[in-house]
């Protein structure tokens, strides 16, 4: 079964722990389901193996990864259908943007 959401943020981060609990909460007023998967170097495969609906992505994952990356590695992967995926970032570059657009 696939779930609906999954969010993967830099929670080592305390605002982003916090943004995290806030939009996990006020999705399951909603009766939507999510799961919060730790950024860490395995978070591709958890992934895969979840098949999220929608993905919310931190652009900075730790030491590990960004969310780029995780999203080209969900684009080159047999996952059909692939999920919606939001970034959500604290980084002020302009050539971050772009690049996630």
């Amino acid at each position: 079964m696939r779930e609906q959401v999954c969010i993967v943020l830099n929670e080592r981060e305390p605002s982003k722990a916090r943004a995290a609990e806030t939009l996990q909460a006020r999705l399951k007023d909603y009766n939507i389901t999510t799961s919060r998967i730790p950024a860490d170097q395995h978070v591709l495969k958890t992934l895969l193996e979840r098949t999220p609906r929608v993905l919310i992505l931190d652009y900075l994952l730790g030491d590990y990864t960004t969310g780029l990356d995780v999203f080209s590695g969900i684009l080159e992967s047999r996952l059909d259908p692939k999920p919606a995926v939001f970034f959500l970032t604290d980084e002020p570059g302009i050539s971050v943007a772009v690049e996630a657009m």
